[in-house]
């Protein structure tokens, strides 16, 4: 039964709890229980994450009135013996009547429950022989047949309960893997800005030791420009992280007011000038004055960043494209590039968690921005749309309901 898994059966027994002059055998039944998080592959495993048993008790003369009821007149008798010896010492349940009388047809079968070979005694009763005649024997195939089924159900629902228990446990190993693997892309994420800041601030330490401010201004600022970028990065990757927290446990809380969606585009394309220069990108802006909604201008901020960011990132260094709009009662953000596209396979994907169209080996990331800014916009009455062709680009729409502006 431990190194098995599987549900197994006492011998007969007397159970503790009988009070009774007329004591009933009955029997037991055991299922092995193992830690949550166990392996289960092999005997050597299933021993080592042994915790312990669980239990059922029978009393065989109830469970036998609980599956075939009681009748006055049966058909047919039976006798059911724990092992082969067919004695008293080893009888789990007696239904032949005591004493000589009139047998014309008898079965004996072993049966298998729980690992335990029982052996069932049949015998046909006069209501049998009266109400059959010889056209019937069949029936009394049938019977043993149901009643084997019965027996099995008994550990079959054991059986069940372990199978619903192995599901789980399967559920928790997968959830584990995902966790597993997101911990160790956001530990080399986390890792390399931190690093480099590491190394900007030594470096700085050195130079200053060394000389007057004078001559080394330039280098300084540029190093402490450096240490800057390194910062704002393990910032955004930190806060990535408790966007998934809260919005796992519905906690994305949005504080809308009064936005000026064309003076907040413009503000964030201003921001990211360093970027485009750094990128080699050039990004023009075209917008309709003042679409104004009622929004969380800072987790709007938070989705244009990320989808003009991703344009930088994947632009391939070519002109990109930003454009706000009012179309009817919406408002319409289209960041459009000109950079590696996206295969259509994985169009369906990249808003997922931890998901990514590319290799972490060229493009840094937790696979988390277009989830987190997915639910955002959601989250806001909208949705992102994307068209996207390998080697010619992709276009992201952010569409925003109007709905509910707040009163200027």
């Amino acid at each position: 039964m431990r190194d098995t898994g599987l549900p197994s059966a006492s011998a007969r027994v007397t159970l503790v709890q009988e009070i009774d002059p007329e004591k009933q055998a009955g029997f037991l039944i055991y299922v092995p229980v193992y830690r949550d998080d166990a392996r289960l592959d092999d005997v050597a495993s299933r021993r080592s994450a042994l915790e312990g048993f669980v239990y059922s008790p029978f009393r065989m003369d109830d469970l036998m009135r609980g599956i075939f009821g009681t009748e006055t007149e049966p058909k047919v008798v039976f006798d059911l013996y724990d092992g082969s010896t067919m004695d008293a010492a080893h009888r789990l349940h007696a239904g032949v009547p005591a004493g000589p009388h009139d047998v014309r047809r008898s079965a004996t079968v072993p049966i298998e429950v729980a690992g335990r070979t029982w052996t069932l005694y049949v015998e046909s009763a006069p209501a049998f022989e009266a109400a059959t005649m010889e056209r019937h024997v069949p029936y009394l195939v049938v019977l043993g047949v149901l009643f084997n089924a019965a027996l099995v159900f008994v550990t079959r629902a054991q059986q069940r309960a372990r199978d619903d228990e192995r599901a789980a446990m399967l559920e928790a190993q997968q959830a584990v893997h995902l966790r597993d693997e997101f911990l160790a892309i956001a530990g080399h994420e986390l890792r390399t800005p931190l690093t480099a800041l590491r190394l900007q601030v030594e470096g700085l330490n050195r130079q200053v030791q060394k000389s007057a401010f004078g001559p080394l201004l330039e280098r300084l600022v540029e190093r402490l420009a450096k240490a800057e970028g390194n910062v704002i990065r393990l910032d955004g990757l930190v806060r990535e992280l408790l966007d998934v927290s809260r919005i796992a446990s519905g906690r994305l809380a949005l504080a809308k007011e009064s936005v000026d969606l064309t003076d907040l585009v413009a503000e964030i394309v201003d921001r990211f000038g360093e970027n485009v220069r750094r990128a080699g990108c050039a990004v023009s802006l075209t917008a309709e004055e003042h679409v104004v909604g009622c929004w969380d201008r800072g987790r709007l901020d938070q989705v244009v960043t990320n989808v003009l960011g991703n344009a930088l990132k994947y632009g391939a260094g070519k002109p990109i494209a930003v454009r706000v709009a009012r179309e009817d009662d919406r408002a319409r953000v289209t960041i459009a590039d000109r950079g590696i596209g996206i295969p259509p396979k994985d169009l369906g994907r990249i808003f997922a968690r931890f998901e990514r169209a590319v290799t972490d080996k060229h493009f840094g990331g937790l696979g988390l921005g277009l989830w987190i800014s997915d639910e955002i916009v959601r989250a806001s009455g909208g949705r992102i749309e994307v068209e996207s062709s390998v080697g010619e680009g992709s276009t992201f729409s952010i569409v925003l309901p109007l709905a509910g502006v707040a009163p200027a």
